[in-house]
C-alpha cells in the first residue's frame, strides 16, 4: 500500500496506480452525479443529503476493501484510510480550482 501523505505529485498516465485510482475516482463521480438526480436524494435536507452521501460511499468503498483483505487487516486499513484522508482532501481541493460548476 502506498505511503500516506499531503505531498501531491502530479498525475502520471504511464503509472497504472494513477490510472487506476483515476477511473475509480470517476465512477465514483458518476454514480454521486447520479444519485443527485434522484427524488430521494432531491427530497431530503441539505444535512441528509450529505451525510446519506457519505454514509453510502463510505460503507461501500469499506465493503469492497474487506472482500480483498483478511478480517485481521481491517484495523490497519481503516488507519490507512484515516492516515490518506489529507491527502484525499488535497486532492479533491485540487479538483475544484478554479472549476465554476460545483461550488455552493
Amino acid at each position: 500500500m502506498r505511503r500516506a501523505g499531503t505531498d501531491l505529485l502530479p498525475f502520471d498516465e504511464n503509472d497504472p496506480f494513477n490510472r487506476v485510482a483515476d477511473d475509480l475516482r470517476r465512477g465514483v463521480a458518476e454514480l454521486a452525479s447520479r444519485t443527485l438526480k434522484t427524488a430521494d436524494y432531491r427530497g431530503l435536507g441539505q444535512t441528509d443529503q450529505l451525510q446519506s452521501m457519505a454514509a453510502g460511499l463510505v460503507t461501500g468503498m469499506l465493503g469492497v476493501l474487506f472482500a480483498h483483505i483478511e478480517d485481521r487487516g481491517r484495523d490497519a486499513m481503516v488507519e490507512w484510510l484515516i492516515d490518506y484522508l489529507p491527502q484525499a482532501r488535497a486532492q479533491a481541493e485540487g479538483l475544484f480550482e478554479g472549476a465554476e460548476c460545483c461550488r455552493h
